[in-house]
């Protein structure tokens, strides 16, 4: 099955869906389940909540890097919770949001060096590598980008830092809970991706927690839970 990623929207699943049926997320119209940047986003925001321990969000000094379809409505999250923001994107026109967001806008090679709670990366993969992982200055990563890891070393250096990775297969697993949605036998409910969605923050809990109690990575713990789920099932 394909569904929107980076550069591809609803109109493009719309045209693949008259060429074959392995397509999800086309417009509502059409009989779709739409848009899953949103979602995605509302993933993310509960990501962050669970990594800081917080609910409240009103003053958490957060980055976000990659101001695209999710990245965006993230940041229209953060702010609307009450965050002080600093944004970035390779697009400079991007900086209109964040004047009416009332973020900070610094420059794509300044953000990850941005002191604060949260660094959010928004954007593609490969981010975060023994080099960038030495400049951030936060206690949180957790961001909506696939692939962030560079490495899988990577995750220990984060560890080794005392910064909470959250993996970015579960913070931004929000728009595939939207999309799948529509393979139910049931059919797309709302009720039932909201659902799925909230229970992103109860499966990071779990990440955190052992990884925690066993001193090992956040992606050392979340594989592991993996494993144990895919084998309960069979």
């Amino acid at each position: 099955m394909t569904a929107e990623d980076v550069g591809v929207g609803e109109d493009d699943m719309a045209e693949i869906a008259r060429h074959t049926r392995h397509v999800v997320g086309g417009p509502v119209a059409l009989g779709g389940a739409g848009d899953p940047s949103p979602y995605t986003a509302l993933g993310v925001e509960l990501a962050i909540r669970t990594a800081l321990g917080e609910d409240d969000l009103a003053g958490a000094a957060i980055t976000v890097a990659g101001l695209g379809h999710v990245g965006a409505s993230l940041a229209e999250l953060l702010a609307r919770a009450g965050a002080h923001l600093t944004v970035t994107d390779l697009d400079p026109g991007k900086r209109a949001l964040a004047l009416r967001l009332g973020a900070r806008w610094v420059e794509p090679g300044e953000a990850i060096a941005v002191r604060g709670d949260v660094y959010a990366p928004c954007a593609l993969g490969g981010v975060l590598d023994p080099e960038s992982v030495a400049r951030l200055r936060v206690t949180v990563v957790a961001g909506a980008a696939n692939n962030q890891l560079a490495e899988r070393g990577v995750a220990r250096a984060l560890h080794d830092r005392g910064i909470r990775w959250a993996p970015d297969f579960i913070a931004n697993a929000g728009g595939l809970i939207h999309v799948a949605c529509e393979l139910r036998s049931a059919g797309y409910e709302v009720d039932h991706v909201s659902r799925g969605v909230q229970a992103i923050a109860g499966t990071l809990r779990t990440v955190f927690d052992r990884a925690q109690g066993e001193d090992t990575t956040t992606l050392d713990a979340a594989e592991a839970l993996v494993a144990e789920r895919l084998a309960a099932r069979n």
